[in-house]
């Protein structure tokens, strides 16, 4: 092995040939280190960040060139198994893969009791789960899968990502198209979170505590963005964190929201051409104009100002 740069990208490529499936860089690492793969020269405590570093300069200098490429944010695969009918179709599709309406994500979704989640969320006013709270209903196995197509269930809400992006003074936002959104109190609405279901596969060992909702979040954006080769997405996979739940109830319709948020640099402007987004920009967190914004986006809006009051 040549140099640190060569090392850390051959170990990845051995590990992801006989593991067979995408990984994170902890996982990486940490199967690399069973494997006695990891050479004596590569040393220091946050090896998974430089492999990362790693791994996306190399998709982003080769592209469809690399050996490598993400399936998701965080999560890095082999390019050559992309054409392998023996691994899961859903491991062989790259991040780039448009989201289109009919394959939004609705299968093996994660629901909670209803009862359960009021009796937690209800004492608050701004109805927040904290991550402790949500760890233990975790822990505890209090959640079942179930399709979003099946016949409606009141005693069970479903859990999404909510993820917004916030710089130093301003949050992203954007205006919902009708090319995914068709609930009529959200359609053509202002948004300010970057939606989905959190579903079976989201679960990771390294965010067993929250369902894999940043993963789940991460990859939403990533694709309305266009980030799976833009140089920003390590950086917003390094600075993304969990910060609760918020139990959104109206008749006919409730939801447990996984409030991720992603800290963004200054200088990152998004572009996309996704059908699904509109209007995309920056918006002044210090005089957030009073725009129609959709029901998620105001129920998070009011937590936040709740917080400040604090």
């Amino acid at each position: 092995m040549s140099n640190n740069s060569d090392s850390y990208l051959q170990i990845a490529e051995k590990v992801l040939d006989s593991c067979r499936v995408p990984m994170s860089t902890q996982e990486i690492m940490r199967e690399a280190y069973l494997r006695y793969l990891v050479p004596t020269h590569l040393h220091g405590k946050t090896q998974h960040k430089t492999l990362g570093a790693r791994l996306s300069e190399d998709i982003l200098q080769f592209r469809d060139k690399s050996r490598f490429y993400r399936n998701r944010p965080g999560r890095f695969f082999l390019r050559k198994f992309m054409t392998d009918r023996s691994i899961p179709q859903e491991f062989r599709k790259p991040i780039v893969a448009r989201r289109r309406k009919l394959e939004l994500k609705n299968r093996n979704i994660v629901h909670f009791q209803r009862e359960l989640i009021w009796s937690i969320a209800g004492k608050n006013r701004s109805g927040f789960i904290s991550p402790a709270q949500l760890k233990r209903i975790i822990k505890r196995g209090d959640f079942v899968y179930r399709d979003l197509t099946a016949e409606p269930d009141n005693s069970l809400i479903p859990f999404y990502s909510f993820t917004y992006f916030q710089r130093k003074n301003g949050f992203l936002g954007f205006d919902r198209g009708s090319f995914r959104e068709q609930r009529s109190d959200f359609i053509h609405k202002r948004s300010l979170g970057f939606t989905v279901p959190v579903e079976h596969d989201d679960m990771t060992l390294f965010e067993f505590d929250n369902h894999g909702v940043i993963n789940a979040g991460l990859t939403a954006a990533a694709i309305d963005l266009d980030l799976e080769f833009s140089r920003d997405l390590p950086y917003f996979e390094n600075n993304s964190k969990f910060s609760g739940c918020l139990f959104y109830e109206r008749p006919n319709h409730h939801a447990l929201l996984g409030i991720v948020k992603i800290t963004s640099p200054e200088f990152f402007y998004p572009e996309t051409k996704r059908l699904a987004i509109n209007e995309l920009g920056w918006v002044d967190s210090c005089n957030i104009p009073k725009h129609n914004f959709d029901p998620w986006t105001e129920q998070f809006l009011n937590w936040l100002q709740e917080k400040k009051r604090r």
